[in-house]
């Protein structure tokens, strides 16, 4: 009976150090993420003004600070993927390490 005990602890460990190693690569490829960003192609010649507001500068604006704001949302998950990474990266080491250390040396 102990020796089943064991097989299955150790397939269940296995497959924790594979989910690791997978959401590492998840967020590795997180890393490349690319955002759309918001263009506005607006004539120079043509200018549409509602109660003394010029509308082209008006979006022009909101696409410059949209693009702005996706700059640092995408700096942000390049970031957090980073370090995603990293931490996933050494628990699938330290799971791995773990499954072929043997039972006596083991500190827990």
């Amino acid at each position: 009976m102990p020796q089943w005990f064991h097989v299955i602890f150790g397939a269940i460990w296995l497959f924790t150090a594979i989910a690791f190693a997978c959401l590492a690569y998840s967020a590795h490829q997180a890393e490349y993420t690319s955002l759309a960003r918001f263009s506005v192609d607006n004539p120079k010649d043509v200018q549409a003004f509602i109660e003394g507001i010029d509308i082209g500068q008006t979006l022009n604006e909101m696409s410059e600070t949209n693009n702005r704001n996706i700059t640092m949302l995408e700096d942000s998950i390049r970031q957090t993927s980073q370090l995603a990474f990293v931490l996933n990266t050494i628990s699938c080491v330290a799971a791995i390490a773990g499954f072929f250390v043997p039972a006596k040396y083991r500190v827990i």
